[in-house]
C-alpha cells in the first residue's frame, strides 16, 4: 500500500478552487459595498474629470482584505494552510510581456509539525498585525490617490485624458502600496518585540520572543 493512501484524501485542490471562488464573490462585493457605503454618505463616486474618487477606492480594500482574512482562518479550521510565497499567475501576455497578474495562494494540509510551530504565534498581536496591515492599506490608498490626483490635475493630464490620469495613479499605487506593505512587515514586529516564526501566503506569522538563556 502506498503512503499516500495512509494519508488519506488531499483535498488542497478543492481549497484552491474554493478560495478562488469566494475570492472572486469578495472582488465583486467589496466592490458594490465601497460604492454603495459612499453613495449612502453622500460622497461623490467621481471627480470632476471623470475618474472615481479617492473615498470609494480606498473603502474597498478594508472590506476586502476582512473577508480574505476570514477565507484563510476558514482554511486553517479544515488543517490546511497557504504555502510561504504567494502564486502568481500570469494571463494572457500583453504586448509588454508580463500579462496580468492573478495572485493565488497553495494550500498545503498541516503536518503535526507546521501545527506545533503555527501554535507558537500571538493570537493577540496576531490579530492586531492583520488589522493594522488593513488600516494601514486603507491609508495609504486613500491618501496615494488624492496625491496623484493632486499631481496629475497640477501638471495637466488630467485637462486631456481622465483614462491617463487613472492609469498613473493606479502604476503609482500598486507601487507604493506594495513597498509600504513590506515595510510595515518589518516595522511592525520591531515596534511590539516580536519574532517572525513562520511565513503564510507573503504575511508573517508572529510570536512572542524567547527569553535567552544566560
Amino acid at each position: 500500500m502506498s503512503q499516500k493512501s495512509h494519508q488519506g484524501h488531499d483535498f488542497k485542490y478543492l481549497f484552491n478552487l474554493l478560495f478562488a471562488l469566494s475570492q472572486l464573490v469578495n472582488i465583486f462585493f467589496s466592490l458594490a459595498f465601497a460604492e454603495g457605503f459612499s453613495e449612502g454618505l453622500g460622497m461623490a463616486s467621481e471627480t470632476d474629470y471623470g475618474n472615481p474618487t479617492a473615498g470609494p477606492v480606498a473603502l474597498f480594500f478594508p472590506v476586502y482584505l476582512l473577508w480574505r482574512g476570514f477565507n484563510y482562518k476558514i482554511i486553517h479550521w479544515f488543517g490546511y494552510h497557504a504555502k510561504a510565497d504567494l502564486n502568481y499567475q500570469y494571463v494572457p501576455p500583453t504586448l509588454l510581456g508580463g500579462g496580468l497578474a492573478i495572485v493565488l495562494p497553495d494550500f498545503r494540509k498541516m503536518s503535526s509539525k507546521y501545527k506545533a510551530r503555527y501554535q507558537q504565534r500571538s493570537k493577540l498581536f496576531q490579530t492586531i498585525f492583520y488589522l493594522g496591515f488593513v488600516a494601514w492599506t486603507w491609508a495609504v490608498c486613500y491618501y496615494g490617490v488624492k496625491i496623484c490626483y493632486a499631481i496629475t490635475e497640477f501638471i495637466g493630464i488630467t485637462s486631456f485624458s481622465s483614462a491617463t490620469s487613472m492609469n498613473i495613479t493606479i502604476v503609482v499605487m500598486m507601487f507604493a502600496e506594495w513597498k509600504l506593505t513590506q515595510l510595515y512587515y518589518k516595522v511592525f514586529p520591531k515596534i511590539f518585540k516580536l519574532d517572525v516564526i513562520m511565513t503564510e501566503h507573503s504575511q508573517p506569522v508572529v510570536g512572542h520572543r524567547k527569553e535567552e538563556s544566560d
